[in-house]
């Protein structure tokens, strides 16, 4: 068969050794060449397997070599399982472990260095050979949330998957985190179901222990402490506990139940109570008191301003640190203000303002107003006896 075009397509019907011959410019005298051409046609090659596996107990895939070639012979297979196994076996088994839709592929090559390939997928969702779930604990104290992880293979969320927690309740995800609110031994039952309708299932007895606890409790006096180096007392009032621990100021610890602690400045305090059970169960509680600042003003009843350096002024006594809007006026029998002063620290000294003449002994009426630290009012009346 000639061909008379620079390219050709020649079609070989059959496997064999062929020859040929090219001639460029073949009607130019002395500008012409040739080439003698030799084709070795070899034997068709098609690459194919099938697979075997249980659709309902997941088990290793069986995939068996199908291929063809007319020589006879294969020399190499190259499996793909997925993006990260592969096999040069002939007939390889594998394992999934995880379902869904799987995708195979297979190249192979024969004595003549001849390749084909094939890639075939199919649905793979059968039941895990075994259900295998691992809690975070097998034992906590109540209220005891546990969380159950479930290591059953193959599996996802297009399997139905039915927990019995054994107090009652169940669940219906793949992993669960459960609350056990009640203290006892509780089995736990997992059941899970293919989309193919296969079903597993197991029942772990007496396997989630909750153990009791203590109830954390305490009081203390005073209820409204107020100024530094405060002494305060506590009181344990926790129930079921053998241990006791207070933290002040989450830096301080005492391992007594009723301790004395002082604290030594204003402000918000916090005391933490941590209680121990028999079982080894803990509880805390935590409380917050504040301690706010003191103030006192103490007016006495008489004096008598006779110069012998005692008692000589009248004025209160106290911590008037935190006193505001002090004002005292004093008044004679007949209503006459003799004394006014907002200074906390000024005194009366027996004379009309501090300057005038003395007052005659007699008993003068006192009003007294402030402010304590709290802010709150103080308005007080009383009688003054000026002894002379």
């Amino acid at each position: 068969m000639e061909y008379d075009t620079r390219d050709v397509d020649v079609p070989f019907p059959d496997p064999g050794f062929y020859t040929g011959l090219m001639i460029v410019n073949p009607d130019v005298n002395g500008c012409s060449d040739t080439l003698f051409l030799e084709i070795d046609v070899f034997p068709d090659m098609e690459a194919d397997f099938t697979l075997e596996y249980d659709t309902c107990v997941a088990e290793a895939v069986k995939f068996k070599d199908e291929s063809f070639t007319e020589t006879g012979v294969i020399l190499e297979w190259d499996w793909e399982f997925n993006t990260t196994s592969q096999s040069k076996e002939k007939d390889p088994k594998f394992f999934y472990d995880t379902p869904g839709e799987k995708s195979v592929f297979l190249q192979t090559r024969d004595l003549n260095g001849c390749i084909d390939t094939i890639t075939k997928s199919f649905d793979y969702f059968p039941a895990p050979p075994v259900v295998v779930v691992e809690p975070n604990t097998y034992e906590g104290c109540a209220p005891s949330e546990i969380l159950f992880n479930n290591l059953s293979s193959p599996i996802d969320t297009t399997y139905q998957v039915l927990w019995d927690f054994g107090d009652g309740t169940f669940g219906t995800e793949i992993n669960e985190i459960h609350e056990y609110s009640e203290i006892g031994v509780y089995s736990v039952g997992v059941q899970i179901v293919s989309p193919l309708d296969c079903e597993v299932s197991r029942t772990y007895p007496f396997w989630i222990e909750v153990l009791p606890e203590p109830i954390a409790d305490f009081s203390f006096t005073p209820d409204a402490p107020k100024g530094e180096d405060v002494v305060m007392e506590f009181f344990n009032e926790s129930t079921d506990a053998i241990s006791w621990q207070y933290i002040f100021d989450e830096e301080s610890s005492v391992y007594q139940p009723n301790p004395t602690f002082v604290f030594d400045t204003l402000g918000e305090h916090s005391v933490d109570l941590i209680v121990t059970h028999p079982s080894g169960c803990p509880d805390t509680i935590r409380k917050i008191f504040f301690i706010g600042p003191q103030s006192s003003y103490f007016i006495p009843n008489a004096f008598s301003p006779n110069g012998d350096g005692i008692n000589d002024v009248f004025k209160g006594k106290g911590n008037f640190e935190y006193i505001s809007d002090f004002k005292m006026s004093i008044y004679s029998r007949t209503g006459e203000q003799v004394f006014l002063t907002n200074d906390i620290e000024e005194g009366w000294n027996g004379r009309i303002r501090n300057v005038g003449k003395d007052l005659p002994p007699d008993v003068y009426v006192l009003k007294l107003f402030y402010l304590d630290a709290e802010d709150n009012p103080v308005d007080e009346s009383g009688f003054i006896t000026l002894v002379r």
